[in-house]
């Protein structure tokens, strides 16, 4: 892994195309390689941002960044 952060659209782009390499008959393990990510941080994503959409995660990193008290996820 290269330790580069991804912005939250990215990772909404990565998770919709993960999403439908999985439907298409990938494993988890296959579209994660392909990715440069671990499977953990898969689940971690997924269970974050799963069911958003991209104008929410911008409003999302926006108020994590905003307020220094509340640590994310």
């Amino acid at each position: 892994m290269n330790g580069k952060r991804r912005k939250p659209e990215q990772i909404l782009r990565d998770l919709r195309k993960t999403e439908a390499d999985i439907a298409s008959g990938f494993t988890v393990q296959d579209v994660c390689r392909d990715l440069n990510i671990a499977v953990s941080t898969f689940h971690h994503w997924r269970k974050k941002y799963g069911n958003m959409e991209p104008g929410e995660a911008k409003r999302l990193k926006a108020l994590e960044d905003g307020n220094p008290l509340v640590s994310p996820l």
